[in-house]
This record gives structure tokens, sequence and C-alpha cells, in this order.
């Protein structure tokens, strides 16, 4: 990002733009994703001066927020405090275009002795759900020319929103039925089952999948084994695991991977 962005994403938070420039800034915040991420990161990185000050104000429950709170909150990290802080006060005397490489240099120390710092222990269960669960994989539902389509695009953009529970009362409204033998449907119901907590419908629902003689059956053991895994059911997540392994079902190669990593 050039020179003349770090000015302005500084300024931005630092309170120093007009109403205009700060109306202009924010537009551009809500249209550029790559932007928005990156004011937001340093934003973060500077409330890591003052742990009590953390806010998340965006995104609270995605689970990369939730990693990147492990990682600032790891001991090792810490120990990086008065560094931290001895770069806050300098702020007053450092000239402006100084200002963006220290904050960046404090960025990678911290995230470069958390990762070290993790990279030394096991991952916790919920830490590697976040790292083998890809929504991505599923097939996308629009298929030109179904007379189901509107009704698909609806539930695919609610479901990437992660409107869990709208999802689901989408589906139990308007595709009861078309869930039935629809894969990526029973997929996507499954999944916010799993997001809701609500597991046991979760299983089911996989279960129903895998019985079906769907395309994507194969699909049900690899999400119910990430389901067990995000429950913290070591046990049944292994078993499902060496299935997927055994049998060579979908995703056998990551499920090694995984079994390996919770063994």
């Amino acid at each position: 990002m050039s020179k003349e962005y770090h000015l302005l994403i500084d300024s931005f938070l630092e309170g120093a733009l007009n109403p205009n420039e700060h109306e202009l800034f924010l537009k551009r915040m809500s249209t550029d994703t790559e932007f928005e991420e990156y004011v937001n990161f340093e934003k973060q990185l500077r409330e890591t001066l003052n742990p009590n000050d953390w806010s998340f104000e965006t995104n609270t429950k995605h689970p990369e927020v939730t990693s990147f709170t492990t990682l600032f909150s790891d001991s090792k990290t810490k120990a990086l405090e008065t560094t931290l802080k001895n770069i806050a006060t300098q702020k007053s005397s450092v000239n402006k275009w100084k200002k963006p490489l220290l904050i960046g240099i404090a960025a990678l120390l911290v995230i470069s002795i958390s990762l070290f710092s993790l990279l030394d222990s096991n991952d916790s269960p919920q830490q590697l759900y976040v790292t083998y669960f890809d929504v991505t994989e599923l097939p996308s539902l629009v298929v030109r020319g179904d007379s189901q389509s509107d009704n698909y695009n609806v539930l695919q953009k609610v479901f990437e929103e992660k409107k869990f529970e709208k999802t689901l009362l989408f589906i139990k409204d308007s595709l009861s039925d078309i869930s039935k033998n629809k894969g990526t449907v029973k997929l996507i119901q499954a999944i916010s089952y799993v997001e809701t907590a609500q597991y046991n419908k979760g299983v089911d629902s996989y279960n129903n999948l895998i019985n079906s003689d769907l395309v994507d059956a194969q699909k049900g053991y690899w999400y119910k084994a990430l389901l067990y895994l995000k429950k913290e059911d070591i046990k049944n997540c292994k078993k499902v695991l060496a299935e997927i392994i055994e049998n060579n079902f979908y995703n056998s190669k990551k499920a090694k991977q995984l079994l390996k990593e919770i063994s």
C-alpha cells in the first residue's frame, strides 16, 4: 500500500480528517474489502497496546478474530508490550512518514513471536476447525434454468453472510422439499445446525446425506468429522476420519493430515 494511503489511514485513526474526508474514507471502506481489512488490522494493532481497549467492532464472531485474539493474548506476545508502548510514546516526535513503518515492524514482531509460540504447542480443536473448515469447497447452488434458481440465490447469499439461523428458517419455509434431493442444500442445512450449536441435528443431517444416493454423499463424512472436531468429541472425530481414509472418500488427504494433528 502506498505512503499516501498509510498517511490517510493514520489520519483517520487519529480523528484528523475533516467531515467530508471522513465520509469519503468510510465510503471507500464499504466498497473495498481489502482496504477495510487493512484499516481494521491497523486499528486492532493500536489497541493491542492496551488489551483493555480491544473492541473488534466488526466481525466479532468471525473465527479469524478469535484466532488473532488468541495470538495477541499469548504470554510471549505480551513480552513485547514495553516495545510497543515505546513506539506509541515516540508517535508525537516521529515524522508522519515513519509511523506506518514502526507500526508495521511492531505487527511483524507480534505475529512472528505469537506464531512461533503456537507452533510450540498443539492447536486446539477449535483452531483446527477454523483451519480445516472451508465452505468454498461447496458447489454453487445456482443452476441456470432451474425453477428454484431465485430461492437458491437467496439461500446462498444468506448462508455466505453467515446468518445461519435465517438460513435454517429459509430452507424450512421455502426449500423443505428440495433439501431432500439436493446435496448442497443438505450440506448448507447441516453446517448451519453446527454453527448454531445444534450438533445432534447436524449429525442427523450428515447421516441422511451419507445414506442417500446423491453425488455429494461422501462429503457428509468429512463435514461430520469437522462437526465432532468443533464439538471437541475427538474420539468420534478420529473414527470418522479413519473411515474416510480407509475408503478413500472425499478429502482423504486432508483427513490423514487432520488425524495426525489430533492423535
